[in-house]
């Protein structure tokens, strides 16, 4: 009997078939990957074994290089003025100031001066991240937000995202995230500023940005 049993192990694996791999079938909104994967790009993954590309795709994530004229390098303001900032950065020698200069109020945010992804696909998980503080004596202090927006080849905007976060921010440095599921476009971004008009006087300064893809439906930050 002893003899027999590598053998009769051996038939009984034949009739039971190793788990399947899922690694590379096709899935989506309506078709889920099995158990232990995760459906990356309409693929189905290893959890664990997804590449999701760089930890950070905003360059200058810092603000601390500068053009050759003193600003800001890769980056650019929105409505309203962007300029250095080295009174109090959070890291670094610098962070990025936004203000208005218009007494009716603009509503300032900062932006890269390029595209910082393309061709998203629908079902994306998108983070950001941004350190924010508003240096405004004497006020109670400002909403700061992170926005999303896809957009075509033309510009027109596919989809904007809606802050979960409104934090008043005050002297201090306080951290926000956001994610967003992507819908699909050729041009995806994000912008950081005021949630409202700013007004005269009123300054937010903004330090470490992190825009990163999520290897699952979720969003971690080290």
């Amino acid at each position: 009997m002893v003899r027999w049993a590598p053998l009769l192990l051996v038939l009984l694996a034949g009739c039971f078939p190793a788990a399947l791999d899922e690694t590379g079938l096709g899935c989506d909104e309506t078709r889920a990957c099995g158990p232990g994967y995760t459906c990356f790009d309409r693929l189905c993954y290893r959890i664990g074994e997804v590449d999701a590309g760089p930890s950070n795709w905003l360059p200058n994530p810092g603000f601390e290089d500068l053009t050759d004229a003193g600003q800001i390098a890769l980056w650019a303001g929105r409505n309203g003025v962007m300029t250095p900032y080295t009174t109090f950065p959070r890291s670094g020698v610098r962070a990025a100031r936004l203000y208005s200069l218009l007494d009716a109020g603009e509503t300032p945010s900062l932006q890269t001066q390029t595209v910082p992804v393309r061709d998203t696909l629908p079902g994306q998980t998108w983070c950001g991240l941004a350190w924010v503080r508003a240096d405004t004596p004497n006020d109670a202090g400002v909403q700061v937000v992170v926005i999303f927006r896809e957009r075509d080849d033309a510009g027109i905007v596919i989809q904007q995202s809606t802050p979960m976060m409104k934090p008043l921010v005050g002297a201090g440095w306080l951290n926000i995230q956001e994610s967003v599921v992507t819908q699909g476009a050729s041009r995806f971004d994000m912008r950081v500023g005021f949630n409202a008009r700013a007004l005269p006087g009123q300054f937010v300064e903004i330090d470490d940005v992190a825009l990163k893809r999520s290897a699952t439906n979720g969003c971690t930050w080290p």
